[in-house]
């Protein structure tokens, strides 16, 4: 299947939709009443919550930015979950979860 995106879903809808997501968290069957209205899945949902946060961390960190470099400036980091993705970070679980015992 080939990934293409929404025109209706433009980053004004985004940011709305992680907005209902974030005042909605721990609701019972919340998110997926939010996906079924917008019509995406869940777990795209989840992938807008997450990268929501990750750029707030990265806006709102205490860290200051390097000399010459814009703070606004964010750089691109793909989550979208890939088979390789998704076996390498089982495998590190399996792994850590071993050396516990």
């Amino acid at each position: 299947m080939k990934f293409m995106r929404r025109p209706d879903l433009d980053t004004q809808t985004r940011i709305h939709i992680v907005m209902l997501a974030w005042l909605h968290q721990g609701v019972y069957e919340k998110m997926t009443q939010i996906a079924a209205y917008y019509r995406i899945s869940r777990t795209f949902l989840y992938q807008l919550l997450i990268t929501a946060n990750l750029h707030l961390e990265i806006l709102f960190s205490d860290e200051k930015p390097l000399m010459g470099q814009d703070p606004l400036q964010f750089r691109a980091i793909d989550l979208t979950p890939t088979p390789r993705r998704e076996m390498l970070s089982w495998q590190h679980f399996r792994h850590s979860s071993r050396v516990g015992i």
